[in-house]
């Protein structure tokens, strides 16, 4: 109970500045990018079957993409549809949710042989350069180097078993975590994670 009541804590949803779905067929492409400089690219589905990739860019990376989204004026752009509701195997579908500075979430819908306002275009250019650079393998890093596990994250064995991260023992270096398959509580060392865990096993939001 403690466990539960502890990850409802502090596991509220984390704010996203942009989001790109895209869906065609069976796959659907994510690529989010958080407030903290944590881009995460998550792609399932077809015949590549499950990929996830996350980077924490460095901070004049992040500055770049945050300027070339003020620069979008997507703030000014009221929420819209560009495709009609078209969909099917061959023609993918989108949905784009950005925050701007200042300006509550906005969603825009698409489809990919639509025209779109220069505003929507830009911020499409933006998540399409994130995918590729996550897509990059130079740029595929060990999850845990690139961001540290918290209170709420799902971690995932070899063996398929998942694990909660309940909380952290500063004194020891190590996280106090719940299992989700079997009925146990375990601790990990921080500099053994790599050795037990294969990486994070979710992601907020996926539908």
């Amino acid at each position: 109970m403690l466990c539960a009541f502890l990850i409802w804590l502090v596991s509220a949803p984390p704010a996203v500045i942009l989001e790109h779905i895209a869906r065609q067929g069976a796959v659907v492409e994510r690529v989010t990018l958080f407030p903290d400089g944590m881009v995460v690219w998550h792609s399932r589905g077809g015949t590549a079957g499950e990929r996830l990739v996350r980077q924490q860019l460095f901070p004049e990376e992040m500055a770049v993409y945050l300027d070339a989204l003020t620069a979008s004026k997507i703030a000014a752009l009221k929420e819209g549809d560009y495709g009609g509701g078209m969909e099917g195997p061959v023609m993918a579908r989108w949905t784009l949710r950005v925050t701007p500075p200042g300006v509550p979430t906005r969603t825009y819908t698409g489809s990919g042989l639509q025209a779109v306002p220069l505003e929507v275009g830009t911020v499409l250019a933006i998540a399409d350069d994130l995918r590729t650079a996550l897509r990059d393998d130079k740029r595929q890093v060990d999850p845990f180097d690139a961001r540290e596990p918290r209170v709420g994250d799902i971690l995932v064995e070899p063996n398929g078993d998942r694990w909660t991260v309940c909380g952290t023992d500063p004194d020891h270096g190590s996280l106090h975590f719940q299992g989700i398959d079997q009925p146990l509580t375990r601790y990990v060392k921080r500099e053994d994670l790599k050795k037990v865990f294969k990486g994070y096993a979710d992601l907020p939001g996926n539908p």
